[in-house]
C-alpha cells in the first residue's frame, strides 16, 4: 500500500495530478523491476568464486585446473561468459575442435552475452581453431540415415555439415533396411570435403547375390576314390623303379665291365 504525506499531497494538486494515477504507476515500476529479477536473477552461490578461480588459474598458464573451474561454473550458470573461457582453455590446450564448438556457443548465447569487444575476440580465436580443422557434407539417402564418427553418433540424414579435427576418421552411414556404408576419411586442415551417397537396399542387394553353393560334408580318407588312385600311381612308380635299379646293377656285373680294373687277375 503506497502512503502519501502532505508534501506528496501538496506536490499532487499542484501538478493536477490524481493519487490513483500515481500509485498506478508505482505498480507498473514494481512489476517491471520484479519481472527484471526473474529474468537475471543473478548467479547462484559460488559462481563467482569458481570464475576468480578460473581466471587466476589461466592466467598463470594452468589450463587444466582453470577448465575444471570453468565447468563448474558454468554447470551451476551457463552463459555466454563461461562457453568463452571454456572456449579460451580448450584452445591453450590444443583441443581444437571442442575450443571451436565452446566458441561457437559463446558467440550465439543470449545469457549474458558477450560486448562487441568479446565477440570479435572470439571470432578471431575461431578462425584460428579453423586452421586445425576440416569441414564434411554429407547429403545420404534415405533421410532417416543416421550418420557415426569414430564410433559416435553425431547426426541425421538427408544434410549434414561436419566439422572435423585433422587426422583420420572413420565415417559410419546406416538405415533400417539398407546395408550400412564405412568410409576413411583423412582431414587435412580448412579441407572442404563432400559426400553424397545413397545408401543400397538390403533386400535388393540379397536377391541379386548367387545362391551359395552346397557344403560338402567331408569324406573319411579311406572312402575317398581319389586317395586310392593318387596312392596306386605312387605305388607303381615306386615298383617300377625299383625293377629298373635291379636291372641296373644286375648289368654292371658283366666281366667286361671289370676289364682294365685292379679285380682282374693277369695270367701268366
Amino acid at each position: 500500500m503506497v502512503r502519501f504525506d502532505s508534501r506528496m499531497l501538496w506536490s499532487l494538486v499542484r501538478l493536477r495530478v490524481r493519487p490513483s494515477t500515481c500509485l498506478a504507476l508505482s505498480i507498473l515500476t514494481s512489476t517491471a523491476n520484479s519481472g527484471w529479477a526473474q529474468s537475471d536473477p543473478g548467479p547462484p552461490a559460488g559462481y563467482e568464486a569458481e570464475v576468480d578461480a578460473a581466471l587466476a588459474d589461466h592466467q598463470a598458464g594452468r589450463f587444466e585446473a582453470a577448465r575444471q573451474h570453468f565447468l563448474l561454473a558454468h554447470a551451476v550458470f551457463p552463459n555466454a561468459r563461461t562457453l568463452r573461457g571454456l572456449g579460451k582453455v580448450e584452445f591453450e590446450l590444443r583441443n581444437y575442435l571442442e575450443a571451436f564448438h565452446y566458441l561457437e556457443a559463446a558467440r550465439t548465447s543470449e545469457v549474458r552475452p558477450l560486448s562487441a569487444e568479446l565477440r570479435d575476440e572470439v571470432g578471431g580465436l575461431i578462425e584460428r581453431a579453423r586452421d586445425h580443422l576440416g569441414q564434411l557434407t554429407i547429403d545420404v539417402k534415405p533421410d532417416t540415415s543416421r550418420i557415426a564418427l569414430d564410433g559416435a553418433p553425431v547426426a541425421q540424414g538427408p544434410h549434414a555439415e561436419l566439422v572435423l579435427a585433422e587426422g583420420r576418421h572413420v565415417l559410419e552411414l546406416s538405415a533400417a533396411g539398407r546395408l550400412s556404408e564405412r568410409r576413411q576419411l583423412v582431414v587435412e586442415p580448412r579441407a572442404q570435403l563432400q559426400l553424397a551417397l545413397e545408401l543400397r537396399s538390403a533386400e535388393l542387394v540379397s536377391a541379386l547375390q548367387p545362391p551359395a553353393a552346397p557344403v560338402q560334408k567331408d569324406v573319411p580318407p579311406h572312402r575317398r576314390w581319389w586317395v586310392w588312385t593318387v596312392s596306386g600311381v605312387a605305388l607303381a612308380g615306386a615298383v617300377t623303379a625299383t625293377v629298373l635299379l635291379a636291372t641296373r646293377d644286375h648289368d654292371s656285373e658283366k666281366p667286361s665291365d671289370f676289364a682294365g680294373s685292379a679285380w682282374v687277375v693277369q695270367q701268366p
